[in-house]
């Protein structure tokens, strides 16, 4: 019995002691930055998170954290330890999206144990870009913005961007789509394109030959034709259109 009981005192002394949180104070002076986004989950397929630092990009982004501890966490690491004062003007650069600080930085320790710069901003979504593939490839199209210009369509094939329109405004849009042969030939007008719209439903503007059709019979009575001739042959012309796929295209890195 004795011998047990010396075997559980010494088991006892080599088990690890429980961690004990770090309370102490942090550095006026960090070398990782934590950075979170509002809503949760914004940018949440992106790789990294570019940031700029006074007005110019700095080289190394903020990557997402994949410490559990650390979750929808974005975190930069400095090659030097930095004050609050030197990068107060810190801010992620992305195209089309609005960045504005939620609070005061501060230098906080987080669950990890480590202590962070740690900066929370507000993502506005500003502007967005479309993009318009065809099968067969090549339809020209234009966009149409509430109360603006037309946007040209664009028709060179040999820029592989040929069907992609920038920096749209968040309003709506129409998107016309023209015969390969017969430019100024209006086939189809889908109406009602916009960001909220392509993002909360993008399926259902993956348009097959038996969609547009529907949506063309819908709007036989609103695109202008000269007479029903007219509007046969561009009925005929739409056959040849197998597929329409409407997409928003990912913010381009700035």
């Amino acid at each position: 019995m004795k011998l047990i009981l010396i075997l559980a005192i010494l088991l006892l002394h080599s088990m690890p002691a429980p961690a004990v949180a770090d309370d102490s104070p942090c550095p006026k002076t960090v070398g990782k930055v934590a950075i979170r986004l509002f809503p949760d989950g914004s940018l949440e397929d992106w790789a990294n998170l570019p940031l700029k630092l006074g007005g110019r990009l700095l080289s190394s982004p903020a990557m997402p954290s994949t410490d559990p501890n650390l979750e929808d966490l974005w975190i930069f690491t400095s090659a030097a330890p930095l004050a609050l004062a030197d990068i107060s003007t810190l801010v992620p650069s992305v195209a089309c999206i609005d960045f504005t600080q939620r609070n005061t930085p501060l230098v906080v320790r987080l669950p990890d144990g480590k202590c962070y710069a740690r900066f929370e901003f507000r993502a506005e979504t500003t502007c967005w870009s479309l993009r318009v593939k065809s099968t067969p490839y090549g339809y020209p199209f234009k966009v149409q913005l509430e109360n603006k210009p037309k946007l040209e369509r664009i028709e060179s094939q040999e820029n592989p961007d040929w069907n992609l329109v920038k920096d749209l405004p968040l309003g709506s849009a129409t998107v016309e789509i023209f015969d390969r042969q017969q430019r100024n030939l209006l086939l189809v007008a889908l109406k009602d394109v916009t960001y909220v719209r392509l993002k909360s439903d993008p399926e259902s503007w993956m348009l097959d030959k038996s969609k547009l059709e529907e949506f063309s019979s819908d709007q036989d009575n609103q695109i202008e034709v000269d007479d029903d001739a007219a509007r046969l042959v561009r009925q005929r012309l739409l056959q040849q259109l197998k597929y329409i796929h409407l997409l928003l295209e990912r913010a381009n890195q700035q």
